[in-house]
């Protein structure tokens, strides 16, 4: 009697083993869900900070092709003129910037810029200064002033002729022309005299005309 009773009880023990073992939950599915605060990174939007370099866009500057200068006047050469015709034409003009040949000629040579050019510019805006505004400017290029900038109607005053031409060979020497790429008198008169306000083929002619002229009666 007391082996069946045993028998029974360990019977009646697996039983109920086997049944906690089948019906348990797996452990993990008891523990509570995860909360995001912050979206998991799979899933998370990246929001680029700046333009891939693949399609970014870059801008080139506007330059001179050196392929081919037939019918080109480049300004960074050595001059093509002398002093003493530099003094003649101011004096045939009647220029009251007679006195500043020399100083012309030099400034060209100081910043690569044939001083030719810088005497075209001179004749073409002003007649040597004889006409217009230059003649209260004393502004070799009749240039536009900046605000603040000393002006006699909207054209920057100097108080000297050699302020002026020092003034236009900065400028166009300088990051807004030359910087640019733009080597050539055509190149520079686009920007310097927009047709929008000029006869810009007309004066870049005249330039190169001048320039040649000038060249050939200098022996050079």
């Amino acid at each position: 009697m007391r082996n069946a009773i045993a028998a029974w009880l360990v019977a009646f023990m697996i039983a109920g083993v086997f049944s906690l073992l089948t019906n348990a939950k797996p452990f993990a599915s008891a523990q509570p869900a995860t909360t995001y605060y912050f979206a998991p990174a799979s899933t998370a939007t990246v929001v680029p900070l700046a333009i891939p370099v693949s399609t970014a866009t870059v801008t080139s500057p506007i330059t001179d092709s050196a392929s081919s200068n037939e019918g080109k006047l480049f300004l960074q050469t050595k001059p093509t003129i002398t002093v003493d015709v530099i003094r003649r034409v101011l004096k045939e003009k009647k220029s009251p910037a007679i006195a500043e040949a020399q100083f012309i000629y030099d400034m060209g040579v100081q910043y690569g810029v044939n001083p030719a050019v810088c005497l075209a510019f001179f004749i073409v805006e002003s007649q040597a200064g004889t006409l217009g505004v230059a003649r209260f400017t004393r502004g070799v290029g009749n240039i536009r002033a900046l605000k603040g900038e000393d002006h006699y109607q909207g054209y920057r005053r100097y108080d000297t002729w050699r302020e002026g031409i020092k003034h236009l060979y900065d400028l166009i020497s300088g990051p807004h022309y030359m910087g640019e790429g733009r080597l050539t008198v055509d190149r520079i008169l686009v920007k310097y005299a927009p047709p929008s306000e000029n006869d810009t083929d007309e004066y870049i002619k005249s330039v190169k005309s001048y320039v040649a002229k000038w060249k050939s009666e200098s022996g050079l």
